[in-house]
């Protein structure tokens, strides 16, 4: 919400690609940071490196956040 997401359009692929479309490099980072605060299982499965674990490790979790492209972030943000 901080970031100007409006919760009720976060289904919508449209609304959450144009939002992440329009962040700056600071947003960006920011966005990114509250993922790695908020670990929620489903987001660590999102970004999982291996297929033997079930959601991943925190550490992989982390680096995964930090590299993703817009893309990769969109789709989670929509999960969350």
């Amino acid at each position: 919400m901080k970031l100007g997401f409006d919760l009720q359009f976060l289904d919508s692929e449209r609304y959450v690609k144009g939002k992440l479309e329009s962040l700056n490099s600071e947003e960006i980072n920011e966005l990114k940071a509250a993922f790695i605060r908020n670990k929620h299982p489903r987001f660590k499965k999102e970004f999982s490196v291996s297929r033997h674990q079930l959601f991943g490790k925190t550490f992989d979790y982390i680096m995964c956040i930090k590299n993703a492209d817009i893309a990769k972030n969109e789709k989670t943000e929509k999960n969350g």
